[in-house]
């Protein structure tokens, strides 16, 4: 399988540490990545995304903030929320990374629009797979608004699996994912190639954006619907669209912590751009081929089990 490369420019935003110089290089280390920077300050981080608007060098496409960031001047909450505030920067991805997550954290995290939380690893061999990982996400499997496409690439030779036989083993639980697809067939196929994935189990299909928010707050005929920990979501629906769908989600104070994935056919920007801007964690394109889509499932799988945290086990 062949897959446009799109090299990523990275903004990392962390107190000036060596875990920070070892975390900036083990990203550095990755041939999908376009290049790291790194700031040491919350001011700092948003004065550089703002001047590179000013001067139409949109450049970033992704940030990696530290929560254990020094919040003399700004917190990384801070910074998250300022972001999300300003229409021409709350599209960026923003992932949050902490040494010792804390389930508060976890719930403000995605209540708060970040689109992933890290748990930093705790072993130099350790940083180095997992930021392996974490490129080939965001490059590879999700979309982001800002990239510079250039070169092609087998995803399949960036097996996930190369991470537990190398011996970086985690503790992961599988999550409950719910389908939210209009076209029967897709549904049906991606059911198929999750049943296949351990760390993935389908709790439910919605055919529609309507259905899905009755499954979701357990309305008349889905009382005993499994909550999901993620839902995986289409844009083009009937009834109720995913990007109405996602901005329901947001305003719900019972459904906002919940991450959601965009899984569509469409790979126009403005839906890109729409997507992050509205709260999705991550926007995929649907490879129209089965061995594509399941490299795809396998990536998506393993990085939303082993490289982050969700609210999946944090009471609500």
């Amino acid at each position: 399988m062949t897959k446009t490369t799109r090299f990523l420019q990275v903004l990392l935003v962390a107190s000036e540490s060596q875990d920070t110089r070892r975390l900036a290089e083990a990203l550095e280390d990755s041939d999908l990545l376009h290049g790291i920077e790194v700031v040491h300050s919350g001011v700092e981080a948003l004065a550089q995304l703002r001047r590179e608007r000013r001067d139409d060098k949109a450049a970033t496409g992704l940030i990696l903030i530290d929560l254990d960031l020094d919040a003399a001047d700004k917190h990384a909450f801070e910074v998250l929320s300022d972001m999300k505030d300003d229409p021409h920067l709350r599209a960026i991805p923003v992932i949050l990374m902490a040494a010792n997550p804390q389930d508060a954290d976890i719930l403000e995290a995605y209540s708060g629009g970040a689109c992933s939380f890290v748990a930093k690893p705790r072993t130099v061999e350790h940083m180095v797979q997992i930021a392996q990982e974490f490129a080939s996400y965001w490059t590879l499997v999700a979309t982001v608004p800002r990239e510079v496409k250039h070169l092609r690439r087998d995803l399949q030779q960036l097996n996930p699996e190369s991470m537990k036989a190398s011996g970086a083993t985690v503790d992961a639980q599988p999550i409950g994912v719910l389908i939210v697809d209009d076209s029967a067939a897709d549904s049906r196929l991606l059911e198929i190639i999750l049943e296949d994935i351990e760390l993935v189990k389908v709790v439910g299909i919605a055919r529609d954006g309507e259905e899905a928010l009755a499954v979701l707050r357990h309305e008349t005929g889905f009382q005993t619907a499994a909550r999901p920990d993620l839902v995986l979501l289409d844009i083009n629906m009937p009834k109720m669209n995913g990007l109405e769908v996602l901005a329901e989600m947001k305003r719900d104070p019972a459904l906002c912590t919940i991450p959601v994935v965009m899984l569509t056919s469409s790979s126009q920007d403005s839906d890109i751009e729409r997507s992050y801007g509205a709260g999705a964690c991550s926007f995929i394109t649907k490879p129209a081929d089965f061995n594509q889509l399941s490299a795809v499932a396998s990536h998506f799988a393993f990085y939303w089990t082993v490289i982050t945290k969700i609210p999946h086990l944090v009471s609500q």
